[in-house]
Parts: C-alpha cells; structure tokens; sequence
C-alpha cells in the first residue's frame, strides 16, 4: 500500500458565506481557522473554497496599506458583482471577481491621484470604463 502526503501551506484568508474565518491554500483547500479576513462571503464547495476566490484574496493582498485601511471587506458572496465599502469612502462596484486583480489596478490608480474623496460610487462593471458618482 502507498500512501501519498502532500503539504499544504496557508496562502490567503478568507471569511466563508456563513461568518467562518479560514485560511486556505492556492488550491482553495480550507487548512484552518482565520481572524480577520478582508474577502468576505466567500461560497464554500466541501472542503474548499473556488481557486477564483482564492485569486481575488490575493488581489486585495496585495492592496497598498492606505486602500485597505479604506476599503477593509471585499464581499464576493455573488462573483458577478464584488463589492467593497468602507467609513467615509466610496462604494465600490467592481463587478466580476474574474477581473478583480485588474480593476484593483485601476483603483490603485485612482486613489494615487487623489480621485476617490469627492465620489460616493465607483462603478467598475461598464467595459473598461470607471464611472465615478459625486456625493450629494
């Protein structure tokens, strides 16, 4: 008989549609309780997680300190249409979490040159283009 062992190492945390915090693998393979995740309502699939999920995960990782301080949730509780809000800054829509990495990107981009402050959505979800919303 053989038996094959195959390490795992936590890549990202991830908060699950029910509330759990988990740590998962590159795979998507849940490995142990989180804390404080800032991709929420991630879908469960038995003992994993969508690798898409996992994508996005390190995406918003990969955040500069100053936009995750801003925007700490990302919830992709529906792929089709990820959002993300925080106090006092603008709604995010960014649409497919298949594209989140590049719109990060893009909002990165966008709080660089000082865009975000006046604006109360920022709606990535038209093609390739960002429609800001003023606040009222």
């Amino acid at each position: 008989m053989e038996v094959e062992i195959k390490e795992r190492e936590p890549a990202v945390e991830v908060r699950l549609g029910g509330g759990e915090a988990v740590w998962v693998d590159a795979e998507g393979v849940i490995l142990e309780p989180g804390t404080a995740p800032a991709v929420v309502g991630v879908p469960r699939a038995g003992e994993r997680v969508a690798v898409e999920a996992v994508r996005a995960a390190r995406a918003v990782a990969q955040l500069s300190p100053a936009l995750r301080e801003r925007f700490p949730t990302f919830d992709v509780s529906d792929p089709t249409d990820v959002i993300a809000e925080g106090d006092g800054s603008p709604t995010l829509l960014l649409g497919e979490i298949s594209q989140l990495g590049e719109r990060l990107a893009i909002l990165e981009e966008l709080w660089e040159r000082g865009l975000l402050a006046e604006y109360a959505t920022v709606d990535f979800r038209v093609g390739d283009e960002v429609i800001l919303k003023r606040k009222r």
